[in-house]
């Protein structure tokens, strides 16, 4: 019963996601027509493209790390995690803001607005819980609040309230809010947040940046039709064109939840053969161009970890 409680968990957090958008979609394009949704639609693509450069590729070795660590090292961890990912996200997010404030016509305020909250959910905890197994946690502090924030601010455009109300009361502020009670909930502390920084932070930053640059490369091509799509179309045609790439993303999503629920059981086992006969399990079909201890080294290990002796993050 409880490992179906997690595959559920698993499930749930990708289900949120998907209602997200059909709460607010309605009352943008009531609220502002085509064009507003074009500049929300323009803003949301730089913006979530940048999120995956500021998210600094914890998602993607966070999960294996965390869930074989004690939870000291996990505490460790997550607030390594939020430091390194607060460096990038203020020079990063100057540069998604502007390049949405000249490409949103109209709404360039809103549009500018709309990809800076959007940057914010490069700093997602959602990874440090799908690594010690608790998904119901993610669903509870990161989609219900971003749910009730969707929630909130469609009432609030369908009210008559300017448009600058959805990036501010749908995204940036339930971006905060679960961060913060994810941190919470994690038992990160004060002291932790001073223990992961000076050294330990710059070889942070440093030693992701690779994973930064390969997430953030192909978020990047998945997001740049849109943005291309405004910078050389009409607004017409950039609405349409954004709301069936925005069905695409929900049929997409819905993808998600088998390798989220394998991370913590691949990752978990103390030992490198254990890992290895856990991800031969749980990729089949292999790629037959990388081995299993290949694939598992690179995910169970943080650069500067393992074998080679290189000096860890302290």
């Amino acid at each position: 019963m409880p490992r179906v409680r997690q595959t559920f968990g698993f499930a749930a957090v990708p289900l949120f996601g998907m209602l997200t958008p059909l709460l607010v979609l309605p009352a943008i394009t009531t609220h502002s027509g085509a064009e507003g949704w074009a500049a929300i639609a323009v803003g949301q693509a730089i913006g979530s493209a940048i999120a995956a450069f500021v998210e600094l590729g914890w998602s993607w070795n966070g999960p294996m790390r965390v869930a074989r660590a004690k939870p000291s090292r996990r505490r460790h961890y997550a607030a390594l995690a939020v430091n390194s990912r607060l460096v990038l996200l203020l020079p990063l997010g100057v540069i998604a803001t502007a390049a949405a404030f000249l490409l949103g016509g109209a709404f360039a305020l809103e549009s500018a607005l709309t990809a800076l909250a959007s940057c914010f959910a490069g700093l997602s905890m959602a990874w440090y819980f799908f690594g010690i197994g608790r998904p119901w946690l993610t669903v509870a502090l990161d989609s219900i609040p971003r749910l009730t924030g969707a929630g909130v601010s469609a009432i609030m455009l369908f009210a008559g309230l300017p448009l600058w109300t959805y990036p501010l009361v749908a995204l940036l502020v339930p971006w905060c809010i679960a961060v913060t009670l994810s941190l919470k909930v994690a038992g990160v502390t004060l002291d932790d947040f001073r223990r992961a920084r000076g050294r330990s932070l710059r070889f942070s930053v440093r030693a992701q940046a690779s994973i930064a640059a390969a997430r953030g490369t192909s978020a990047l091509y998945m997001q740049l039709p849109v943005v291309i799509v405004s910078a050389v179309s009409n607004v017409g045609a950039t609405a349409v064109f954004a709301a069936g790439d925005r069905l695409t993303r929900m049929v997409l999503t819905a993808m998600s939840p088998l390798p989220n629920a394998v991370q913590q059981w691949v990752g978990s086992p103390p030992t490198l053969r254990e890992r290895e006969v856990r991800a031969r399990r749980a990729m089949i079909p292999m790629d037959s161009s990388m081995s299993v201890k290949q694939r598992v080294g690179s995910c169970g290990s943080f650069p500067g970890h393992g074998r080679s002796g290189g000096r860890g993050i302290a």
